[in-house]
């Protein structure tokens, strides 16, 4: 009967023995599936983290390429205006050597010729002196010189550039819906040269608008509207970034 008992005891001793082994198991297996998953998810944060700062480096680059065209297009402004009224002021001064050439080959006493802006409205001068003003980012002085070309010489060839550039002048103060609707009006002119311009700075507006659909529709408008304009190239980075490309 002892043995018996003694027999029992061992059993129950050897099969709890088992149960807790296998207990401890469990709990090690569990352990190490928290260790996993607490060092899978420390990976996750990680990527995470390195997406988003890649994604915010490329958004930094794209926006700094931007601000660089957009200061060539100022420059490229600044230069233009300077030669228009440089040309403006050697034609001037050459009117009045002839003029003066006339009345001394006459015999007559040289009358002085004013050089003074004559009363009938000169729209390329005031359109030069407005795209040196945009040059030296005094927006809101060019944009109204460039309105008075729109509105007093309107059949001018200088009149759609100047609605152009106003759109310019609002993009360049900050004001990005003004601009947008001031670049939408150039495509009123039927002869226009801007329009793949204007179309580019429509985009960009958007863009600066936090409107991204609006934004890739309008630059792929551009690859599809002009396809051999200096710009396509610009406006396929831009579909890339955006992934509308």
């Amino acid at each position: 009967m002892t043995q018996q008992i003694r027999s029992i005891v061992f059993v129950g001793l050897f099969l709890a023995t088992i149960v807790l082994d296998g207990c401890t198991g469990q709990a090690e297996l569990g352990q190490r599936l928290d260790s996993a998953d607490k060092q899978l998810r420390a990976e996750q944060e990680v990527i995470r983290k390195e997406l988003a700062s890649l994604h915010l480096r490329q958004q930094l680059l794209a926006d700094r390429l931007r601000q660089t065209e957009d200061e060539l297009v100022r420059l490229r402004a600044q230069m233009v205006g300077t030669g228009e009224r440089s040309g403006d002021l050697n034609r001037r001064t050459q009117s009045v050597t002839a003029a003066q050439s006339v009345t001394a080959a006459q015999g007559q006493t040289p009358v002085a010729v004013p050089t003074t802006v004559s009363a009938s409205f000169d729209a390329a001068r005031i359109y030069a002196d407005a795209r040196a003003q945009y040059g030296e980012h005094r927006y809101d002085e060019a944009m109204a010189a460039f309105a008075r070309v729109v509105s007093e010489a309107p059949q001018s060839q200088e009149a759609d550039n100047a609605q152009y550039w106003i759109g310019e002048c609002h993009y360049g103060a900050g004001r990005f819906q003004q601009a947008l609707e001031a670049f939408k009006q150039v495509f009123a002119y039927a002869e226009t040269e801007k329009d793949d311009d204007a179309q580019l700075k429509i985009a960009r507006c958007h863009l600066s608008l936090g409107q991204k659909d609006q934004a890739i529709a309008a630059f792929r408008r551009l690859l599809t509207s002009y396809p051999d304009s200096e710009y396509v190239e610009a406006a396929r980075r831009e579909l890339r970034y955006l992934g509308g490309s």
